[in-house]
């Protein structure tokens, strides 16, 4: 049991870290009133321009802001589409995510003769750090050192929107504007700018999220490594009730669900059995959710409330 849960731990937070910083997005963007369908392919874009600047400049700070830049850049794009060209949301997210998993594809093949994995011996990635007397801390201490510099950063930029929402001017236009769109103008709050900041802010979080695959969490890109996380980072805003920790507690839910999937796999489990698991836990997720927003569900719940 210890063994599997020092296992488990570590495993947690690297699986939870791209899903958080991608949920943190998606919430901005869902407060402005937009759900963020592109998250998928922000996060693909970003992990690959991370990996790609970090070798050829050999500095993997350089990597990690050619990913944020490109990660708030595609958002720009899909924010420019659905704001000033009043697309429809879903059409413009999916096609955002096309365009991430065939651009990068594209981009692979003509600079570097690959379709499925650039990889490089000599990309440089995102240093771990060592916290000091952390390992004196029965398994706790274990579970949480020895982590990339992203990790850690996913854990401040949590109290980062956390306050950015609940205790800024901005974050109040932000509700505002997400809750109801006339009361917004009707108070002098620019709606479109909000919005627009929100999809940036999106972007930004993506970024780091999808710098972390391929600078952080491996050292090289593949073909749609962003496997589902945008999409997982979605059901965790739902799931997490549109709040900061919320979202924090479920992306880690999920990051939990694909540590088990790994360990059993190196049990001898069938893998496609078990990497289904994240996969099956989201959708589980989302019919809860969907449940307890039912007209049925809640009205059930208020006379449960009034006999008691």
């Amino acid at each position: 049991m210890i063994a599997a849960l020092k296992y488990l731990l570590p495993a947690t937070f690297h699986a939870a870290t791209p899903i958080l910083y991608a949920a943190l997005g998606g919430l901005l963007t869902e407060l402005a009133g937009y759900i963020n369908i592109g998250l998928e392919g922000t996060l693909l874009t970003s992990a690959f321009f991370a990996v790609v600047v970090s070798t050829l400049v050999g500095n993997p700070w350089v990597g990690l802001m050619a990913g944020v830049a490109s990660g708030m850049l595609i958002s720009l794009l899909l924010a420019t589409v659905l704001l000033k060209l009043r697309a429809n949301v879903v059409i413009a997210g999916f096609a955002t995510n096309l365009l991430a998993t065939g651009g990068t594809v594209f981009l692979m093949a003509i600079w570097f003769g690959e379709e499925g994995v650039y990889r490089s011996p000599d990309t440089p990635v995102v240093p771990s750090l060592d916290l000091p007397f952390v390992d004196q801390v029965p398994l706790l201490g274990a579970a949480i050192n020895h982590h990339n510099l992203l990790v850690y950063l996913s854990w401040l930029a949590v109290g980062a929107v956390a306050f950015l929402i609940y205790r800024t001017t901005w974050g109040l236009h932000l509700r505002v504007t997400g809750e109801s769109e006339a009361t917004a103008v009707s108070t002098g709050v620019n709606v479109s700018k909000v919005r627009l900041q929100a999809f940036l802010l999106s972007g930004l979080l993506a970024g780091l999220g999808g710098s972390y695959l391929s600078l952080g969490l491996t050292q090289f890109f593949m073909r749609g490594m962003s496997a589902g996380r945008g999409f997982i980072a979605l059901a965790a805003v739902y799931f997490g009730g549109f709040n900061p920790l919320g979202a924090t507690l479920a992306s880690l839910l999920f990051g939990f669900a694909g540590g088990v999937a790994n360990y059993f796999q190196t049990m001898g489990l069938p893998s496609q059995l078990l990497e289904m698991t994240p996969y099956v836990l989201t959708i589980a997720a989302l019919l809860i959710y969907s449940i307890r927003r039912s007209p049925k569900y809640r009205k059930s719940e208020k006379e449960t409330t009034k006999s008691l």
